[in-house]
């Protein structure tokens, strides 16, 4: 038997929506989408510790622990959406 892809739906990383385009399944910006754009400009900045960053996402009304912290910064998701970003500002 073949592996099927999962059914159920997989939650979306912290500033991103799941959105349902047709048929096909993406991810959409939400409202937290901007903080965790400045937390990866901090981290790649090299000033900021990952804590320093995620304690600043909490302060700003982002509730995350450390280690969905770690979790999103290591995310493919997020690797991608950066690159895509770096090339339309060439």
């Amino acid at each position: 038997m073949q592996n099927a892809p999962p059914r159920s739906p997989t939650q979306a990383p912290k500033g991103y929506d799941n959105f349902r385009d047709g048929k096909k399944s993406t991810l959409r910006p939400n409202s937290e989408a901007p903080l965790m754009i400045e937390a990866f400009k901090m981290l790649s900045s090299g000033v900021y510790s990952g804590d320093e960053v995620r304690k600043w996402l909490n302060d700003n009304k982002l509730k995350i622990s450390k280690n969905t912290f770690l979790r999103c910064i290591r995310n493919p998701v997020y690797i991608v959406r950066k690159l895509e970003l770096d090339y339309e500002n060439i």
